[in-house]
Formats: C-alpha cells, sequence, structure tokens
C-alpha cells in the first residue's frame, strides 16, 4: 500500500524547462528549430535584433545577416535564451554560377523562402508577381525588379514602429532597379521603410511604402533616380526624378546635407507639409531641365521649400508649367514669357 501511494509521486516530478539549444551558428539564409522542452505551455517567441534573425511562433529562426544575436523564449516572466551568431553564407565555387539569383514568373502566394536575405543579385523576371510574406534583405548585390512586375513585401509583425532596417534593405553600394511598369509595395501595420544607397528606377515604374530613405556612401556621392512614388516621407540625396514622373507624398521631401533635385520634363509632385510646415526641407539647389512644349511641370506644396543656397540650379519655369508653394523662395527665378499667355500657370509666394 505503502509503495503504490510512493510510485506515482516519484514520477510526476517536475521535469525542469530549457531550450533544446542554447547556442548555435547559422549561416545567412538558413534555418533552425528550436524547442522549448519540459513544459506543454505555450512560450511566446522573440529576437532582439530583428535585422540579423527572425524566429516566428513556431520557434523556426531565420538567419538574415552576419552579425550576433539572441532569440528569447517566454513564458509569463521566465524568459530563455538562445545565442545566435549569424556568419555570410559561404560562395558558391561553380564557375557556371555567377551568384546571381532569378525567380522566373511567381505565384501570388509565394513565400520569402528562396528570396529573403539573399547573396549577390536578386532579379524577378519579367511579368511576375510575388508576394513575399517577410521583409527582403540584400547585404552583396542589387535587387533588379523586370518590367511589369509586381513585387508585394510584408513588414515583420514583431518589428519596433520606424524601425531604421527597411522592409526591403539593400545595404552597401548596390542598387535597387525598377523596370517601365514594374510596382514595388510595402506593407505593414507600423511605419515603415525601404532603404537603398541608390535607386534606378525607370518612367512608369512605381514605388508604395510609408518611407523611401537613401542611405549614405563616406566614399562616392551617388545620383539616384525615381519614377512614380507614393509614400509618407521621402528622405534622399542627389536625386532625380525621371520625365513625367508623378510623385505624391504626404509628409515631405526631405535633402540630406543640402544635396540637389532635379526634374524633367512632365513631372508632376503633389507633396504635403512636416510639423515646421516644409514640404521639401534642407534642399540646396532646384534644377527644372529645359521642357519642350507637350511636357510640363506641375509642383503643388502645401508647405514652403527650404534651405535653397544663393544662385544655385537652373531655375527656369516653361510653357505650360503650374507652381503653387508658399513660402517658395528661390533667387533669379526666370518665367518663360510664353507663360503670361496661359492661363494654367499659377505661381504663389
Amino acid at each position: 500500500m505503502l509503495f503504490s501511494m510512493l510510485t506515482p509521486w516519484k514520477t510526476s516530478a517536475k521535469t525542469k524547462s530549457k531550450l533544446n539549444k542554447t547556442s548555435i551558428t547559422m549561416y545567412t539564409g538558413t534555418k533552425v528549430k528550436l524547442k522549448l522542452k519540459g513544459t506543454k505551455r505555450k512560450c511566446k517567441w522573440s529576437v532582439n535584433k530583428p535585422q540579423i534573425i527572425s524566429v516566428s511562433q513556431k520557434g523556426i529562426v531565420k538567419a538574415k545577416k552576419k552579425g550576433k544575436a539572441k532569440v528569447i523564449a517566454k513564458i509569463k516572466k521566465k524568459k530563455y535564451i538562445c545565442k545566435v551568431t549569424v556568419k555570410a553564407k559561404k560562395k558558391q565555387t561553380d564557375k557556371s554560377n555567377s551568384g546571381n539569383k532569378s525567380t522566373p514568373d511567381t505565384s501570388a502566394n509565394t513565400n520569402t523562402n528562396t528570396n529573403d536575405s539573399a547573396s549577390g543579385n536578386l532579379t524577378f523576371m519579367d511579368n511576375s508577381k510575388v508576394y513575399l510574406g517577410r521583409n527582403l534583405a540584400l547585404s552583396s548585390g542589387d535587387l533588379n525588379i523586370g518590367e511589369n512586375v509586381i513585387v508585394v513585401v510584408n513588414m515583420p509583425s514583431e518589428w519596433e514602429n520606424d524601425s531604421e532596417t527597411g522592409v526591403v534593405n539593400i545595404s552597401d553600394k548596390y542598387t535597387l532597379i525598377m523596370k517601365t511598369g514594374s510596382v514595388l509595395v510595402t506593407l505593414g501595420d507600423k511605419y515603415h521603410r525601404i532603404n537603398a544607397m541608390r535607386y534606378d528606377c525607370a518612367s512608369g515604374s512605381l514605388i508604395v511604402t510609408d518611407m523611401v530613405k537613401s542611405l549614405y556612401d563616406k566614399k562616392k556621392e551617388y545620383t539616384s533616380k525615381f519614377g512614380n512614388v507614393i509614400c509618407k516621407k521621402m528622405d534622399v540625396r542627389t536625386t532625380e526624378f525621371n520625365e513625367n514622373a508623378h510623385v505624391f507624398v504626404s509628409d515631405e521631401i526631405h535633402v540630406q546635407d543640402s544635396k540637389q533635385i532635379t526634374f524633367n520634363p512632365g513631372t508632376k509632385l503633389l507633396l504635403g507639409k512636416n510639423s515646421e510646415n516644409e514640404s521639401i526641407s534642407n534642399c540646396g539647389q532646384i534644377n527644372f531641365n529645359r521642357s519642350p512644349a507637350n511636357k510640363v511641370f506641375a509642383i503643388g506644396a502645401i508647405g514652403t521649400v527650404t534651405g535653397l543656397q544663393s544662385g544655385n540650379g537652373n531655375y527656369t519655369l516653361y510653357n505650360g508649367s503650374f507652381l503653387s508653394a508658399p513660402g517658395l523662395s528661390i533667387n533669379n527665378l526666370t518665367i518663360d514669357n510664353r507663360m503670361f499667355h496661359n492661363p494654367n500657370f499659377r505661381m504663389s509666394n
């Protein structure tokens, strides 16, 4: 009797909860599954550096970028930590493969398994449609989006609001290249962005996001080119808008280090303003490239344009252009005399 009473007590002793791994080494683009042993309770998974690794709520860890980070499994106030070291993906030795990656026509429900955190150039072929469930990060190559391609990228739910890491993040000296008819959209329930050192977006391309951010290279100044853009804010360096670009920015265009902006014929902008009542801020130079008779500028802004340096730029507006910017101050502004016969032209100061 006594033995039968002790037996269940002895076998019901609690097992200490712990992770199946407390430290791991991974390569970019690889995955590892972690488990919390010794408990049936559901834990919440998170990471301390989402730009380096990510983790799903099933404990699947994905290596994104070289560096060190931690995976945290939490039950109430108790935390279990696994240290992760991410190394750069080993280069392929096959000479027939240049390291570039191409994706053919892809279904609208494509996951990020083959595209996230890629090493080398990443190309979406013409006419493909791609839906990525998470962010897209490249650390050693260009992102090429072909003609008539639609790419939709989601912001990871665990990211903080206005994370400095882009939902599309192209680091170092590499370029976001978009061909005519291509569309790049980022989605997320928090303020997010696209980061790139340089943008080479053709006329007729479209970017839809919260923020377009130009990264800074200490060694070289790049000129970024944009087609159509819809966003809350552009934070750019030397920038050029292609012919017939349509740009809607609900806050401001901020120009880093007082660099210049160039508007090509047919550019049409509608700008909001920031908390300082600025639509274009810190811009050192504005250029309006000469417009043929059938190519007009249309620039509407509800805020001011600030930072212009005396005598910089070609400030000539040609026949058919429309300029409305309260508080606009441009030195040596020239208005083509034909504009006085054009009832559509309006300039407000």
